[in-house]
């Protein structure tokens, strides 16, 4: 059994990044030995409807491992519509392109975190980013792929342009805290966020549940853990039972506020950039440089720099 988790998810981050596997040596003996065997009459024990099964899914998850060329380098906002569109209009290019395209998202979009920038370094290189999309999109890709590529990536930069810099220095986009599975193709498998579902549609379970995290955490009692498993195993038995649409519901209401985030409006930095080739665009951007017209901080420059050898083992 492969048990799948993101740190960034369970500390509540709002921070993008990909599924870790938990070792077992992570899990102590007695935990994983009652996961294992579940006692009988306790909740998890009772029969879950595919909805419920659907609702938990994102808790413990057993999958196959994924080749890792399908998916390197690609941060995901977690939801199908858009990262499944970003995947699939990259399909038939080179492998070059296609992680130059993950690399704008990793580095221009959904950074970790500003570092040194300031915001109107971040606002401007998110900008850069959606101009960088603009150049593989004219020059690798054509047609519905084009379309695509570039209506998902302008969604990005929206939902990067929102972005908030939390009190612990990460950035904070806003994205639901699914924990979506990767198939061998690259397409998000999105799973619902069971949390985030018990944290509005059950707000005393909520705050239990993460009573008995923070008490495990603090205290390190393994029957702390094991309840707030049962807590949310209980929590979609009862649900599923009581309320058979409350996951597509709840859904439905994710992909208004991802349509939401991604609305935001994205700087006109760099809107007059050649695009028609990568000498072009480099030399674009080295006048607004030389003209002060973009900022030149040591994080945003080093960004660029990277950018244009990127570019530069490109052949268009």
């Amino acid at each position: 059994m492969n048990i799948y988790t993101s740190d960034t998810n369970i500390n509540n981050m709002g921070v993008v990044s990909p599924l870790r596997r938990v070792e077992r040596s992570e899990i102590p003996d007695e935990v994983y030995d009652r996961i294992s065997r579940i006692d009988k009459g306790s909740a998890a024990s009772l029969e879950i409807s595919d909805a419920g099964k659907e609702m938990a899914a994102n808790r413990v998850i057993e999958t196959t491992s994924v080749p890792r060329k399908t998916f390197t380098g690609l941060v995901r906002t977690g939801y199908g519509a858009i990262d499944n569109k970003i995947v699939d209009a990259l399909k038939n290019v080179d492998d070059d392109v296609r992680q130059y395209a993950y690399d704008i998202v990793r580095y221009d979009f959904l950074r970790y975190s500003k570092g040194d920038m300031s915001e109107d370094e971040r606002q401007d290189l998110i900008a850069l980013g959606l101009k960088e999309a603009e150049y593989i999109s004219e020059n690798y890709l054509s047609g519905t792929d084009a379309e695509e590529f570039m209506t998902a990536m302008k969604k990005v930069a929206g939902i990067a342009a929102g972005g908030v810099e939390g009190k612990n220095g990460l950035m904070d986009y806003g994205l639901p805290q699914s924990r979506n599975m990767v198939d061998k193709d690259g397409h998000t498998i999105q799973t619902t966020d069971t949390v985030g579902m018990m944290k509005e549609y059950s707000p005393e379970t909520y705050k239990r549940y993460t009573q008995l995290l923070d008490e495990f955490g603090q205290t390190g009692d393994k029957d702390k853990m094991i309840a707030s498993m049962r807590l949310m195993i209980q929590f979609v038995v009862d649900t599923a039972k009581s309320d058979p649409g409350a996951v597509d519901r709840y859904e439905k209401g994710v992909a208004r506020k991802v349509d939401n985030l991604s609305e935001k409006d994205v700087r006109h930095t760099f809107d007059n950039v050649d695009t028609a080739s990568s000498k072009r665009f480099i030399n674009s951007i080295r006048k607004m440089q030389n003209n002060s017209s973009v900022g030149h901080g040591v994080s945003f420059s080093g960004r660029i720099k990277e950018i244009f050898s990127r570019m530069q083992l490109l052949t268009r």
